[in-house]
């Protein structure tokens, strides 16, 4: 449809002063045209939210969607699948894209309606993560990833490195290094996920820009980015003065319910929350971004900064123009959920349970392009 009117909503835009704040939304052309009280729909179809919540389109930075990756046997879930159908608007996928794979993944983007965006995997130039296998840095020449990002600037906002004992192990040294100097020269962030011991996560932080991400930083592996008592450790803490995003990547073995506690006394708060989604976890213990915001809501964080680590600072790290915001001229991706009470235990990714009082449980999600804007249910990802 070329023209919704979303009516009855209250919007959730901290940035724009939308604190809960009941306003209804024009989209004309996939774009937002209006936003005031009581608009008229004119000749727009009128979608009714009334008693619901309305936030820019949530976006996950990290969810996995290709091929075999993350010890997926029989292939991955499409970005509709981890994106829109659970109340997320744009996904980037995590780095399972390699350079010379980029036109694989550029057809199967024109088969979603999610937005999706890429970091290219520094790992290997072609095919899948090596894990347990030596590396071959040498391989990794600038000359591949500009050609990816040179073919499909519209879809390479990054770059990706896993460094982690059973992946790059002792070579996440150099391999950071060498994807700092690929991100330097192409002006594009880098993801580093920090886990099992080698490397010292500590140490890999340190190689760290102004612009790049940090993920998985709450779990709760051997060598830990945190004291006893939660104060982040030097280089952490210097990491994120110079710049550096700290974000969550829930995953199946990567957030710790006692870590994120003792941080989040510390004031030690993420700046942006994903997920890690894949086949393996999209039915627990992650299941969506959505239930990720809902735990961290149950350890003190309030619903305005969860949506707007989900929304206008993804943006930001991604330079993705016209989303993560509801203002007039920007894309009319919104989305639209409630807050029901409730208690559920959830796990964090070692097994260990929380209480959960208030869930957020997305209801639709609006995607929009040039021309045009469309509705789709959120049918998937609810605890239960």
């Amino acid at each position: 449809m070329n023209k919704l009117l979303v009516k009855g909503g209250a919007l959730i835009d901290p940035a724009q002063g939308y604190f809960r704040t009941k306003l209804d939304v024009l989209l004309d052309d996939g774009l937002i045209r209006e936003i005031g009280p009581d608009l008229p729909a004119e000749d727009a179809p009128v979608l009714d939210a009334t008693g619901m919540y309305i936030s820019p389109g949530m976006m996950d930075i990290h969810v996995h969607t290709r091929g075999e990756t993350r010890r997926i046997a029989d292939g991955a879930p499409d970005a509709d699948d981890l994106g829109c159908r659970r109340g997320v608007t744009t996904v980037v996928e995590a780095g399972t894209t390699a350079a010379l794979d980029i036109e694989d993944f550029a057809a199967q983007v024109t088969q979603e309606k999610t937005r999706h965006y890429t970091m290219l995997n520094c790992h290997v130039t072609r095919g899948d993560f090596p894990h347990h296998k030596i590396l071959d840095l040498d391989s990794i020449r600038l000359e591949y990833f500009r050609a990816a990002r040179e073919a499909h600037p519209e879809l390479v906002k990054g770059l990706k490195c896993l460094c982690s004992g059973s992946l790059a192990g002792t070579q996440s040294y150099d391999l950071v290094k060498r994807a700092v100097e690929i991100g330097e020269a192409l002006n594009l962030p880098l993801m580093v996920h920090i886990g099992r011991f080698p490397p010292d996560p500590n140490q890999i932080v340190s190689l760290l820009r102004k612009g790049d991400v940090v993920t998985h930083s709450y779990h709760g592996k051997d060598i830990s980015p945190y004291e006893a008592d939660g104060a982040p450790k030097e280089a952490f803490l210097a990491a994120r003065t110079r710049g550096v995003y700290i974000d969550v990547g829930h995953g199946r073995e990567s957030f710790s319910w006692p870590v994120y506690q003792r941080a989040f006394a510390q004031g030690f708060i993420p700046d942006s929350i994903s997920t890690d989604i894949y086949n393996a976890n999209m039915n627990g213990p992650v299941w969506s971004l959505a239930v990720v915001m809902s735990k961290l809501m149950a350890l003190g964080m309030p619903l305005e900064d969860a949506v707007t680590k989900v929304t206008a600072v993804p943006a930001a790290i991604y330079r993705l123009p016209l989303l993560g915001a509801i203002v007039p001229g920007y894309f009319g991706d919104l989305t639209i959920f409630s807050l029901e009470d409730g208690d559920w235990r959830l796990p964090d990714s070692y097994g260990q349970l929380q209480s959960i009082n208030q869930m957020i449980c997305p209801w639709k999600t609006v995607l929009s392009r040039p021309g045009f804007s469309q509705v789709v249910d959120c049918d998937l990802g609810h605890p239960g």
